[in-house]
């Protein structure tokens, strides 16, 4: 369900021309470490497009380089072993996601919570603000909107 909702996230977020490599290059979502999806996400992206473009699968073992991906899931284990991997990327134009609260308090923008037996999302925007993303009101309207001041402090 996790890797749908990867997906899904392409459709209702635009990220500034300088996240990409050049006019025609995919929207490439990736994860770092350990890939928790198994080849989902590849299989739930085959020969789908977002906004006008391919999208492309990628796993990291390090911090991606500048236009390497758009979207890039760092789960709870990678989150523990990097602690401030977060803020290296706060100011880059990835939509970082995670899958806790931990992650929203680090920096992350998108996380998943569960409520009711049922996976919701939380988007804080401030922090799409920083990396320079906007974020549909489509997507705003179905996940609960927190900022900064709900974590009390500012990055």
């Amino acid at each position: 369900m996790k890797a749908a909702y990867l997906f899904n996230f392409t459709k209702y977020v635009e990220w500034p021309p300088e996240a990409f490599p050049d006019a025609s290059a995919s929207i490439v979502l990736g994860v770092l470490g350990r890939d928790p999806f198994q080849g989902a996400v590849d299989e739930v992206i085959r020969g789908r497009m977002a906004g006008g473009r391919s999208l492309g699968w990628k796993v990291f073992r390090e911090a991606p380089p500048a236009g390497a991906c758009q979207v890039l899931f760092i789960g709870d284990n990678e989150l523990r072993q990097r602690g401030d991997f977060l803020r290296e990327l706060q100011q880059r134009p990835i939509l970082t996601v995670g899958e806790s609260e931990a992650f929203g308090r680090a920096g992350g923008i998108i996380w998943f919570v569960m409520e009711e037996q049922t996976v919701r999302v939380v988007i804080n925007l401030d922090a799409a603000r920083r990396a320079r993303l906007t974020i549909s009101s489509k997507l705003l309207g179905v996940a609960r909107v927190v900022g900064d001041k709900d974590f009390g402090a500012v990055p």
